[in-house]
């Protein structure tokens, strides 16, 4: 078991780094970053990177079973919250000069339960990811970020699903956009 945590952890930073090198990263400003819950890649150690330079990174979190987008400024603005997922403290919500409009996104990082090459994603089937892009006039780049293992010949799609631009895993990359 310890050593799955620590294949896990490894993997998870060697995702991270690709991240880190990658010119989506380099280029964007303002960026979305996910919480990882569970068996998701890990993204504290991409959270506390982009904390440390003069990015605008922004966590969602949900609400009433919509996302909304928060201006992360600092780790311990997090707490425990829905699905036992870390988000903005309560306390901070409220602040309207802390919620980002989608629009500002530059580049959004974003799990999933499994993908393809061509960048379909099969998320946790609630659509919070989906309908976030689909009601905003959301340009920014979308990848998605998986271990190996979550990637499939197909995945089965809807027309609402949104496809991610790229797919990093911590051996390879898979790009749609030509």
């Amino acid at each position: 078991m310890r050593r799955d945590v620590d294949r896990h952890a490894e993997r998870s930073e060697q995702i991270v780094q690709r991240v880190l090198t990658s010119t989506e990263y380099q280029s964007a400003h303002c960026l979305l970053c996910y919480v990882n819950v569970r068996s998701e890649v890990a993204t504290e150690s991409l959270i506390r990177a982009a904390l440390q330079t003069d990015k605008q990174l922004v966590v969602p979190y949900c609400m009433d079973d919509q996302l909304r987008l928060f201006h992360l400024q600092a780790r311990d603005e997090l707490a425990p919250g829905a699905f036992g997922i870390d988000e903005p403290r309560s306390t901070l919500r409220d602040d309207p000069t802390r919620l980002v409009d989608p629009a500002m996104l530059e580049l959004l990082i974003l799990p999933g339960v499994a993908f393809d090459a061509n960048g379909n994603r099969l998320g946790n089937g609630r659509g919070h990811f989906d309908r976030l892009l689909a009601g905003t006039s959301c340009h920014a780049v979308k990848m998605a970020i998986c271990f190996t293992c979550q990637l499939f010949p197909q995945i089965p799609c809807e027309p609402h699903d949104i496809a991610m631009d790229c797919v990093l895993t911590e051996s390879a990359r898979f790009d749609r956009r030509k």
